[in-house]
C-alpha cells in the first residue's frame, strides 16, 4: 500500500466514526512491497475481518466481492483500498457493498488512474475521478478526493456512509465529522514516493471539483503523466546544471588567457 492511501486510512480512522464489524476487503499483505499493507493497528481493539480471493497473511475469510457472503445489513465499516483496478466489475462490488452495509455504515475506497500496470494477479481499470463519484452515488453523504494533477490525478479516494433511518441529530453529526475530514486530508501530501521523486513538490489532496490556487495553477498549467513530467523536470535539473559548469569552465578559460 502505497504511503499516501495509508496516510488516508490513519487520518480516517483518528477522524471519523468507524461503525463495527470492520470487514477489509483485498486484505492480502503482498510480499516485498515498500510500504506496510497492515491497517489491523490502525484500528485497534476493533473487530476487523480481512478478506481476499486467495490465502495467505492478512486473510481471515476468503471472499469474491462480486458476491459477498455476508448477510445483508450485517457489516459496519468496509475498507477497499489499492484494490477496485483488480476487480472485474467495480460497479456490482460496489452494490455488494451496499447491500451488507448496515444504515449509517462506512465505506472508504481508494484507487489509481495515473500508476503502472501491477497484476496481484490481475489489473483491470485506471480510474477517472468522475468514475468513484459513480461508484458511491448510493451513499449519502460521500466524499471522492484526488491527488496529483487535476485533469490527470494518480490517486484516488472516496468516502461514503449509507443513508438510513439515523435520527437527524445522529445525520448532522456524521456531516460535521466528514467536514473536519475534508480539513485533514488537505495536510496529506507528498508525491507518489516510490515512484515518483519529490521534485513534483507539495501534492496534497483536495476535493473533486475544487478549485485550485494560483499557485497551483502555474504548477498543474499542463495535464500530463506525472512520470512524464518528472523526467521533464530531471532534465531542466540536467540541463541547468550543465549550464553552470559550462559557465564555470569559461570563467576558468577567461582567467587563464589573461593571465597568460
Amino acid at each position: 500500500m502505497r504511503e499516501n492511501i495509508r496516510a488516508c486510512v490513519q487520518a480516517v480512522a483518528e477522524t471519523l466514526t468507524i461503525p463495527q464489524p470492520i470487514v477489509e476487503i483485498g486484505a492480502l499483505q503482498v510480499e516485498g512491497r515498500l510500504y506496510s499493507a497492515d491497517l489491523r493497528p490502525l484500528f485497534a481493539e476493533c473487530d476487523y475481518t480481512g478478506c481476499d480471493i486467495r490465502p495467505g497473511p492478512g486473510v481471515d475469510r476468503i471472499e469474491d466481492v462480486h458476491q459477498l457472503s455476508f448477510a445483508p445489513a450485517t457489516v459496519g465499516t468496509v475498507l477497499m483500498l489499492e484494490t477496485l483496478e483488480h476487480v472485474k466489475n467495480p460497479i456490482q462490488a460496489l452494490a455488494e457493498v451496499f447491500r451488507v452495509l448496515r444504515p449509517g455504515g462506512l465505506v472508504v475506497i481508494s484507487s489509481v488512474m495515473d500508476f503502472p500496470v501491477h497484476e496481484f494477479p490481475a489489473d483491470y481499470w485506471r480510474f477517472a475521478p468522475q468514475g468513484f463519484e459513480l461508484l458511491l452515488e448510493r451513499f449519502a453523504p460521500h466524499r471522492v478526493y484526488i491527488q496529483g494533477l487535476p485533469l490527470f490525478p494518480h490517486s484516488l479516494v472516496g468516502v461514503g456512509i449509507k443513508p438510513g433511518s439515523a435520527e437527524t441529530a445522529a445525520g448532522h453529526a456524521r456531516q460535521i465529522e466528514l467536514d473536519r475530514f475534508d480539513q485533514r486530508v488537505r495536510t496529506i501530501s507528498g508525491t507518489l514516493t516510490q515512484e515518483i521523486s519529490p521534485r513534483l513538490g507539495p501534492d496534497p489532496f483536495r476535493l473533486l471539483g475544487e478549485e485550485l490556487s494560483a499557485e497551483e495553477q502555474t504548477r498543474y498549467s499542463v495535464p500530463m503523466l506525472h512520470l512524464a513530467y518528472d523526467r521533464l523536470l530531471q532534465k531542466d535539473e540536467e540541463i541547468a546544471r550543465l549550464q553552470y559548469e559550462l559557465k564555470r569552465v569559461q570563467e576558468a578559460y577567461v582567467r587563464e588567457k589573461g593571465e597568460a
